[in-house]
């Protein structure tokens, strides 16, 4: 199986210790075959198909995008702390997720916010 995928990312620093930060990761559809015993453990298989079958069905839509933004305070050259936003929007056979102790369903999307602190020694 193949998903080729796509990563854009940017910063600007505004002023003194003040930037943000953005980027947008786009994955595509999944290509190519599963060998019979990956998609029939995971329960893809339906009466008697036998030898590879196309990921998914071939039923396409098992993309997703994913749409980051931040602020970024730099305290000193060793501590930065940010605030920032994330959503990923999955396509209809698509469940990629952000972590979590769950996952989300085919299509659903996530978002979430954070607090960072980081200080390298």
């Amino acid at each position: 199986m193949k998903i080729t995928s796509l990563n854009l990312a940017a910063q600007w620093d505004i002023v003194g210790p003040h930037s943000l930060r953005g980027g947008y990761t786009r994955a595509g559809d999944t290509k190519g075959n599963c060998g019979l015993g990956t998609v029939a453990a995971a329960g893809l298989l339906q009466g008697n198909q036998i030898g590879n079958v196309v990921a998914n069905g071939g039923a396409g839509s098992t993309g997703a995008s994913l749409w980051q933004a931040q602020y970024v305070y730099s305290a000193s050259k060793r501590t930065e702390m940010t605030a920032g936003y994330v959503r990923i929007n999955n396509d209809t056979n698509a469940n990629y997720s952000l972590g979590g102790a769950t996952g989300p369903r085919q299509g659903d999307s996530q978002n979430a916010f954070a607090l960072s602190i980081k200080n390298t020694f």
